[in-house]
């Protein structure tokens, strides 16, 4: 099997999903004996090509026009996309395209066009879910449709979870293409990281202090930022020693954090901490730090940050929302607040974290579980799915 990825970032060179999924992806399907060639983009004004554990990447110049969004990249990268995949790549030795995320929305128009090699897109969002939460976002209606192009020309679209499958095959018109092949991790990698707990604790001065670790886009409103804000306000109010880590990953501005401190009372904002891991180590270490991590998310396709906090044995608190409501267990691999108003979320979410300070072997209990669940997601598990669905469309 010869499978040509493309996805925007590979190696991620900061914590993104997608990236991170794509890059797991490549290495255990090599691992399973699969000729793994990337496209993606570089980060100079020259195109390159390398080959890294035996995949090998190809990385497209960047394009002298800077665009303004995220949004916007498609259009301002799909002619450099095309031009190099035309020119430098011979498609024809590939049984099958893989393809991440809306980057190389119109290049993937026109190569399936043209060539008659079974496309395979992966979205990890529906965006027109993530606008039905009432998130206000310009242009989140053009990522949408950049979806529903691709979805239509693909013989397969990969969703992450259950919850996402029935939105994407809704809003993408398109529910019988739709299947379902979870984020997958490393295991291995994450083992081993409890073991740095004291180290991480006392770089941080966190002394004997119970750890709230709450992380990702911390700007946007579909992860609940005001809901973790007012839940803290409500355990600072008494005695409780708990802090708040705010780890913020992929180079969010500072003032993405507006939202958050707006519903802090003054004694919460003293007991949070902000923190910009530079990579992915420094992540681990601060799982490792936590003694529960929390996703009040109001959507949320995956949790792969929450995945993650569970295969470094750090209880979870999350909302029984989408992917979430399938990754968790209640009250067996971690815990689930009550959904409602802002307020409701907010109240549940601090009586979860109380019940965990106040019971440490009820943390220990789901951590173990946890750990022992996950399994399922391993990212080899997750390469043999890919596989039998590359399969089914060759």
């Amino acid at each position: 099997m010869n499978v040509l990825i493309l996805t925007k970032r590979f190696p991620p060179l900061e914590y993104r999903a997608i990236s991170q999924v794509a890059y797991d992806q490549a290495l255990a399907l090599l691992e399973k004996g699969v000729r793994v060639t990337v496209i993606t983009q570089s980060d100079s004004d020259h195109d390159a090509i390398e080959n890294n554990q035996g995949i090998w990447i190809h990385r497209v110049a960047t394009p002298n026009y800077k665009a303004s969004s995220w949004e916007i990249e498609p259009l301002v990268w799909g002619p450099n996309y095309l031009h190099y995949i035309c020119t430098r790549i011979s498609l024809t030795q590939f049984d099958v395209i893989h393809a991440h995320g809306i980057d190389f929305a119109l290049a993937l128009q026109s190569l399936a066009e043209f060539f008659p090699i079974p496309i395979l897109a992966q979205f990890h969002v529906c965006f027109r879910a993530r606008a039905d939460i009432g998130e206000a976002h310009f242009h989140l209606e053009l990522a949408h449709y950049y979806q529903y192009y691709i979805a239509q020309r693909s013989a397969k679209v990969i969703a992450v979870s259950q919850a996402d499958k029935r939105h994407l095959g809704h809003f993408l018109n398109c529910p019988d293409k739709v299947i379902v092949v979870p984020n997958g991790l490393n295991s291995e990698r994450y083992r081993h990281a409890h073991e740095g707990r004291y180290n991480a604790r006392g770089r941080y001065k966190l002394n004997d202090q119970f750890v709230v670790l709450w992380g990702g886009r911390v700007g946007d409103f579909m992860k609940g930022p005001d809901i973790v804000g007012r839940a803290l306000a409500i355990l600072t109010k008494g005695k409780s020693k708990a802090v708040l880590l705010v780890a913020v990953v992929q180079n969010e501005p500072r003032d993405s954090l507006a939202q958050l401190f707006a519903n802090l009372s003054e004694e919460a904002r003293n007991r949070t901490l902000v923190l910009f891991p530079s990579d992915k180590e420094e992540l681990l270490q601060l799982y490792a730090a936590a003694d529960v991590f929390i996703m009040p998310s109001r959507y949320e396709p995956f949790g792969l940050m929450a995945l993650e906090a569970m295969a470094c044995g750090t209880p979870v608190i999350v909302s029984p929302k989408d992917g979430l409501d399938e990754l968790i267990d209640d009250g067996q691999t971690g815990l689930k607040i009550q959904w409602g108003s802002v307020d409701e979320a907010a109240e549940s979410l601090a009586s979860k974290v109380q019940l965990l300070m106040d019971n440490r072997e009820y943390g220990k209990f789901l951590a173990g579980n946890a750990a022992a669940a996950i399994c399922r997601f391993d990212s080899g598990v997750m390469a043999d799915k890919l596989l039998q669905v590359y399969q089914d469309v060759c």
